[in-house]
């Protein structure tokens, strides 16, 4: 039977980080689809009122960054940050094109993995899930291919929490291993 007030388990405490306020957001509304009307339509209208309140906000703030001679760089900053990037997507304000946003983050990696003797080079998106090819191998370390791939990952998850995850692509066959047709000489046997 479904109740009136919410579970203990909706609870927010000061300091929490982004991902458990997130994580409480998504019981506190599962919590509330669990009530009946006429409290869970109540419970709706309060939490669409206060995303309208914030959204009129933030779109002020965002037109008045417009104005600055900066704006570039700072929206870049601010998409940098996964907290600020989440609530401008959440409200509308900011298309969530993930591909910009991985290259990004993966010139930020890039010095630690080619400090390890690899390379890592973005191939595109498949969905949510980044599609990366890494290169070359750990000399001298005992860091594994496998290893780097994690490590690009749980940047990336970080950086970019709205990714699914990140699968490894094979480099295409090397063009060397094979011959064309008209390469091929045929030898007449006499």
């Amino acid at each position: 039977m479904a109740t009136d007030t919410a579970p203990d388990n909706v609870t927010v405490t000061a300091g929490e980080s982004f991902e458990q306020l997130a994580q409480a957001v998504d019981r506190a509304l599962e919590a509330v689809e669990e009530l009946e009307e006429p409290a869970r339509g109540h419970a709706l209208a309060l939490k669409d009122a206060i995303e309208a309140f914030h959204r009129v906000g933030l779109s002020a703030i965002i037109r008045t960054i417009r104005k600055s001679p900066d704006r570039r760089q700072i929206f870049e900053a601010l998409a940098e940050q996964p907290e600020i990037f989440a609530l401008f997507t959440l409200h509308g304000l900011v298309r969530s094109d993930l591909g910009p946003r991985v290259s990004q983050v993966l010139e930020l990696v890039r010095p630690y993995i080619q400090s390890h003797g690899g390379d890592v080079t973005f191939e595109g998106m498949r969905g949510r899930t980044v599609l990366v090819r890494l290169h070359g191998a750990c000399q001298g370390c005992s860091m594994s291919p496998e290893t780097l791939r994690e490590t690009v990952e749980q940047v990336l998850r970080e950086r970019v929490p709205e990714i699914d995850g990140v699968e490894s692509v094979e480099p295409p066959p090397s063009s060397d291993a094979f011959v064309s047709v008209s390469e091929l000489q045929v030898i007449e046997r006499s």
